[in-house]
């Protein structure tokens, strides 16, 4: 056969939607056995698939705990090599452990229950771009990340690279397929953990108000399709490539929902502690905007230990997640002074990489950008301000029609009096206002705290319209379906492949090194940065080292 002939076969047989779909089955089932062989070998539990965490099912955990489990061991790595290296596929040995629990049919089966409807969600890779910031700074520190291992004050480079997110690392190990779909993928796990969520706490017999909070989170996915201009409630969506905020705040929700449950039924297996551990280390290692869940997760650890419910192997666990914190600080630290950046407080002057009025910058950009309120001036100017773009207006507008169309409409007053602690999620959820208001109050940042009213309202009232199960499962299928754009629907091609190639960016010569020729971007080009101050790379022993210049 000839080369051309084979070319023409390989292309028909993958060009394809069915060659797409297997790729993301494929890829999620990597992931769900690296999550569940970890969790065989860290909970010692054979038959690890019959557990509940909270009352749910613990294999709806599994392919997000596999992504976690790559992610660290990836930043690690990236201590000595960069991510380039084969050594990254060293984490199929955590496949091993799978051998000693062999899954069964009755695994496939309920995991898989709702698999092709998750299908769908691979549609808008057909019209999906790249999110801005992916152009900014996110995929050029991919980069660098395959390139070298950890650079000493990378943030010299371009301030934001300080800010990299464990997301990164992912992403950067995942470009050996080159149509760059997997960066994709990895979002999708996050959005199906929230629906593998929700369709557990909507079909629980064993509580009552779990399957009212449900409903509500359901009634709050099918009015983000309604209202004004058009909708969008800040309900979840299928975000642009490069960003990992939809992949945070389901994991955040997730978090405290699984925490909340737990102190309520003052459950405190093991497993229940060993999970709400490693999701919130890894909540603040995607962004440092959800360091706020440290606070509800150190109020979990103390009802734990009131509950005397703090075993040798959960404080291992809860060590073992420590270490891995202090270890991503001192990567911080190692890459911009700071351990946490760009907070100045939290930065060591004698370190030689950092330059603190450069930090400064960075911090008040991304305050700028955001709209941040200082809390002196006055917050109706703020506000004013604050709609004066039209998305945060419609959201805004959409997220209270929303609450009061949930609260009032569809869900009344419970005509019995429930002692479930509610007030630590309300105490966290009006603390995250007030945080994100002054830190850049951008309302995707702010998507699992409208998540958590939402869960609040059904949970402490009770539906006015008693549903059956199979009106509610047609809901979830709407939801599903609607989370998917018409015009990604329009795009879609059952006979191609969708590819994501990263623009070339067009280049100018600048201080033997490249800024972009208009605007900020450059992209996936290691060797271009939009920093216009002067700066240089040098060996400093087995790493290198960035600092920036002082002017002549």
């Amino acid at each position: 056969m000839s080369q051309c002939c084979k070319i023409m076969v390989t292309m028909i047989l993958t060009d394809n939607f069915i060659f797409f779909a297997m790729k993301f089955i494929l890829f999620m089932a990597f992931f769900f056995f690296i999550g569940r062989g970890f969790l065989i070998l860290f909970s010692k539990i054979i038959e690890i698939d019959n557990l509940k965490v909270a009352g749910l099912n613990v294999y709806i955990f599994y392919p997000v705990l596999g992504v976690i489990l790559f992610g660290n061991y990836l930043f690690l790595l990236n201590f000595f090599l960069p991510l380039n290296t084969l050594l990254i596929f060293l984490i199929l040995l955590m496949l091993i452990p799978n051998l000693q629990s062999v899954p069964t049919y009755k695994l496939f089966k309920k995991s898989c229950r709702n698999f092709f409807l998750y299908l769908l969600l691979l549609i808008p890779s057909y019209d999906l771009a790249y999110h801005y910031d992916a152009g900014l700074y996110h995929l050029n520190y991919q980069a660098l990340l395959r390139e070298s291992n950890i650079m000493l004050g990378i943030s010299n480079i371009y301030g934001p690279y300080g800010i990299g997110s464990i997301y990164d690392y992912i992403s950067a190990a995942l470009w050996f397929d080159e149509s760059f779909v997997l960066l994709q993928f990895v979002n999708l796990l996050f959005i199906i953990l929230f629906y593998e969520l929700l369709t557990n706490i909507l079909f629980t017999r064993r509580n009552k108000m779990l399957n009212h909070a449900g409903l509500a989170l359901l009634l709050f996915s099918i009015l983000d399709n309604f209202g004004y201009g058009g909708g969008r409630n800040g309900f979840l969506y299928i975000q642009s490539l490069g960003k990992q905020d939809i992949a945070l705040a389901v994991l955040y929700f997730v978090t405290v929902v699984l925490i909340f449950l737990s102190i309520s039924k003052k459950e405190f297996t093991h497993i229940e502690i060993l999970i709400p551990t490693i999701f919130s280390l890894f909540i603040i290692q995607l962004k440092v905007s959800g360091v706020t869940i440290v606070l509800f997760y150190l109020f979990y650890l103390y009802k734990v230990i009131q509950n005397k419910g703090l075993k040798s192997a959960s404080l291992f666990s809860i060590l073992s997640a420590t270490l891995l914190g202090i270890l991503w600080s001192l990567k911080s630290l190692l890459q911009t002074g700071c351990l946490i950046y760009p907070l100045e407080i939290s930065c060591i002057d004698n370190i030689s990489w950092l330059n603190r009025e450069y930090t400064k910058v960075t911090l008040e950009s991304a305050q700028a950008f955001s709209i941040s309120y200082d809390f002196n001036s006055s917050f109706v100017r703020w506000i004013e301000r604050f709609v004066d773009y039209e998305i945060n207006q419609i959201i805004l507008s959409n997220f209270l029609i929303s609450l009061v169309v949930i609260y009032f409409v569809f869900f009344k007053q419970k005509t019995f009096n429930f002692s479930s602690p509610i007030s630590p999620i309300i105490s966290l959820s009006m603390f995250n206002i007030f945080f994100f208001l002054y830190y850049g109050p951008h309302l995707r940042y702010l998507i699992a705290t409208q998540l958590l009213f939402v869960f609040l309202i059904g949970y402490s009232r009770t539906p006015r319209i008693p549903l059956h199960s199979r009106t509610i499962y047609i809901a979830v299928i709407f939801s599903l379906v609607s989370l998917v754009r018409l015009n990604s629907y329009k795009s879609f091609d059952a006979f191609s492949h969708p590819r994501h190639d990263i623009p070339v960016p067009e280049l100018v010569s600048y201080n033997n090194r490249f800024i972009p020729k208009e605007g900020d971007q450059c992209w996936s080009v290691s060797e271009c940065s939009p920093n216009l101050q002067s700066y240089k790379i040098e060996k400093f022993g087995f790493f290198q080292k960035v600092s920036l210049e002082t002017p002549k």
